[in-house]
């Protein structure tokens, strides 16, 4: 009879063991918190992707995983459920297999990030408009020389800033500010997301024809938008992946003719600009 109690109590202290393991695991694992969707999909707006290199990552049996066997897994069919510490940085991970849901919520992030956080107005002093851009261009470039510290905030906030700019000043031209500083307002759109690239095409593609930026940098731009919505490209200026991660010219439409186009806006040939990255060119070019 002791036996078939005790046999009995073991059974249900399992059990409290395991729903306050998954009540743990909801609310928190030692001094962590499991971030909710709508913290995932508020972080993914802002570029703000948990960091792999700081991450511990363990599997829903309790075993850490090894960061050579994070590389054969398939993404694909599992799902990170990420914790952050008191700091707000996500340093834990629990992998399990993905749900529908989670492919779902996976979507939104995507999304969230395509669409980004709302723009908002910077007041701008018009008569003081070369050192705005040489301090957004200087943080640019400062932003970009480690990638571990990169910051999409300081992207926003320079897009904020130039975007705020060209609506309150208008456009300026080579009359009004150097060459650098035209060329570092269209870096700045260049570095920012599709939807502000293609809203503001139209002013730099004039200020292009007006001779006050570089007409090449503005069809680079180009391409890429075309890229992002999944169109073939004009000029060939952008590189993709295939399926193996081996580099290859993105899509272009009309290849035969694309030396064609290149030559007269001054782009080299394609041939000599895809030797570049170790790519092979196109047959079959005009």
């Amino acid at each position: 009879m002791q036996t078939k109690w005790l046999n009995w109590f073991l059974l249900l202290s399992l059990i409290l063991i395991q729903l306050s393991c998954f009540k743990n695991r909801e609310k928190g694992i030692k001094g962590f918190i499991k971030l909710s969707e709508d913290q995932m999909i508020e972080r993914a707006r802002v570029g703000n992707w948990p960091n792999p290199s700081i991450i511990t990552y363990i599997l829903e049996s309790g075993d850490t995983i090894s960061r050579d066997s994070m590389n054969k897994l398939n993404y694909d069919s599992i799902a990170f459920d990420d914790y952050i510490d008191t700091t707000g940085v996500v340093k834990l991970a629990i992998i399990r297999p993905a749900s529908k849901e989670d492919l779902k919520i996976r979507e939104k992030m995507l999304q969230a990030f395509e669409e980004g956080p709302k723009l908002e107005e910077v007041v701008i002093d018009c008569s003081n408009i070369k050192a705005i851009i040489d301090r957004a261009r200087m943080r640019d470039q400062e932003n970009r020389k480690n990638i571990k510290s990169y910051s999409y905030k300081v992207d926003h906030e320079n897009l904020e800033v130039i975007t705020s700019l060209i609506d309150q000043c208008g456009m300026p031209t080579l009359k009004s500010v150097n060459a650098e500083q035209m060329q570092s307002i269209w870096l700045i759109l260049q570095h920012s997301k599709t939807k502000y690239q293609e809203q503001y095409l139209p002013l730099l593609k004039q200020a292009a024809e007006n001779g006050d930026l570089n007409i090449r940098n503005v069809l680079m731009m180009e391409d890429r938008i075309r890229i992002s919505k999944k169109l073939p490209q004009i000029y060939g200026t952008q590189i993709c992946k295939d399926s193996l991660g081996n580099s290859i010219l993105c899509e272009v439409i009309d290849m035969p003719n694309l030396n064609v186009r290149r030559r007269e806006v001054g782009f080299e040939p394609i041939e000599e600009y895809l030797m570049h990255w170790g790519i092979e060119a196109p047959k079959k070019l005009n």
